[in-house]
């Protein structure tokens, strides 16, 4: 399985975690060879499908609250795959002058992305590796598509999932933090296996010792560690659908199911460049 070498992108006879992924939401962007990997892996691990969407619904209101309490007005989205329900659309349903770039490893999903929002306003698509900061923040659709004198809302996809030491993912997250302006903020994801069966765990392992891909699994206490230099918005650091559900006195089914654990920080004086 592959996420974001050329070969496996282009082979679609190859399953593809952004492919997975988009299959488990529910959408449209994914090929055969994605779907039967999919369904063995939704055979084993069911709750898949269920944390799959935990994911996405928790990106977009993290988004409502970035516009609607933040007042953050740009977004630097890394690794996000294609989205069921872009991001973009949430932001500019609240100011339709928000500007968002797409940051993009794959060549296939940069292409996907481009042509859907080729006449979409203030929204643009960059291929560049996002564990490459300095390559991607410089690189010139991100230069032209965003103000890095104004606050960026940071959404971090899969990132930091797919980084197995701690240390170089904190790097990675100051050398972001430190490229923004004073009042912007980091949404994240981390994946947790804590709550899988002994059997899903094992599954689990095998499919990771055959795949390049390799998902770290974090403990609350590790990803929150990671964002210790943010202000975390409350609730701070829980379960995808525990972060400020729609409906707050709801009671959401077993939650753990979700499998990842979601933040959202506001990055302070001290680690922006004027700090």
């Amino acid at each position: 399985m592959s996420r974001d070498s050329d070969e496996g992108d282009f082979d679609l006879s190859r399953p593809n975690l952004d492919r997975m992924v988009d299959f488990f939401r529910g959408g449209a962007h994914n090929f055969p060879a994605d779907r039967q990997v999919g369904k063995i892996h939704l055979s084993k691990i069911p709750d898949l499908r269920y944390a799959a969407q935990a994911g996405e619904a928790f990106r977009l209101r993290a988004t409502e609250y970035l516009v609607k309490e933040a007042g953050v007005r740009q977004f630097l989205v890394l690794a996000g795959g294609i989205p069921t329900t872009p991001i973009h659309e949430i932001a500019q349903q609240f100011d339709t002058d928000c500007r968002l770039v797409y940051v993009e490893t794959s060549p296939i999903t940069t292409s996907a992305l481009e042509l859907k929002y080729e006449h979409t306003k203030n929204v643009s698509v960059c291929q560049s590796d996002p564990f490459d900061a300095p390559a991607t923040l410089t690189h010139p659709v991100v230069r032209e598509g965003l103000d890095f004198t104004r606050p960026i809302a940071l959404i971090f996809v899969h990132i930091i999932s797919l980084i197995e030491d701690d240390l170089d993912a904190a790097r990675l997250i100051d050398r972001y933090c430190l490229s923004v302006a004073p009042g912007s903020y980091l949404s994240a994801l981390s994946n947790t296996w804590e709550y899988l069966s002994p059997e899903q765990l094992a599954f689990g392992h095998k499919i990771m010792e055959r795949s390049p891909v390799k998902f770290v699994s974090r403990t609350s206490e590790e990803f929150a560690a990671l964002l210790s230099p943010l202000e975390l918005v409350p609730p701070g650091v829980t379960l995808t659908p525990l972060w400020r559900p729609p409906d707050p006195q709801a009671v959401i089914d077993r939650p753990q199911r979700a499998a990842y654990y979601a933040a959202v920080g506001r990055i302070t004086p001290a680690d922006s460049p004027s700090g």
